[in-house]
Formats: C-alpha cells, sequence, structure tokens
C-alpha cells in the first residue's frame, strides 16, 4: 500500500468500523463515554475483534471499554438486530450506516 496515505490504508484494512469511527469523531465535541450495544458475542472472535478495533479507533472522543463511575451519554449500536429498539426519544442519532452502525447521544 505505498503511496497511500494513513486514513486511505486504514479505510483498506478495516473499512466500516474504521469509516464509521471517522465519522463519529467528527460528530462529537469533548470526550464522551458509552455503550457497546451488538448483537454479537464480544467474548469470542469476531465480535471481539470488531469491539477492541472500534474501541481504539473511537478513542480519546469516544469511551467504550471502561466501566467506571461517569454516566454513559453516548451509544453505539453495533450490527444489532433491532437498532432502532435501542434508540429511545431521548436519543439523538449523530451517525447511522445503514443501521449497523450507529452512533446516538443521549439528550437531556
Amino acid at each position: 500500500m505505498k503511496g497511500k496515505t494513513e486514513v486511505e490504508r486504514n479505510l483498506a484494512l478495516f473499512k466500516g468500523e474504521y469509516y464509521f469511527s471517522l465519522l463519529s469523531k467528527k460528530a462529537v465535541k469533548g470526550r464522551h463515554q458509552a455503550d457497546f450495544i451488538t448483537s454479537l458475542d464480544c467474548n469470542i472472535n469476531p465480535g471481539m475483534k470488531k469491539l477492541r478495533m472500534i474501541s481504539y479507533f473511537l478513542y480519546p472522543e469516544v469511551s467504550l471499554r471502561f466501566d467506571n463511575k461517569t454516566p454513559k451519554d453516548h451509544k453505539v449500536i453495533y450490527f444489532s438486530e433491532d437498532p432502532k429498539s435501542f434508540i429511545s426519544e431521548n436519543d439523538k442519532t449523530l451517525v447511522n450506516i445503514k443501521d449497523n452502525f450507529i452512533l446516538t447521544e443521549h439528550q437531556q
């Protein structure tokens, strides 16, 4: 992949997960905590690999893997069987790619 930028290389290698992360980082201001919602089993591959990949690309703007006391104000919905069921009327959709990659922000 000589002659390609880092973004072009990452898009070629990591496809939708990287593209979603780029759009998500542009959509948020500051740093946030998010719940990761998926129908995949994240204890085994490929779900584990996908969670780690998305977590890495979103960090530090959106943290997924830190289970701390900070309230979660965003949701990352990734390949869920019924993604709309996780979006409440108080959630604003910031990014939605074919209902497979969704980032929402909880509105007060």
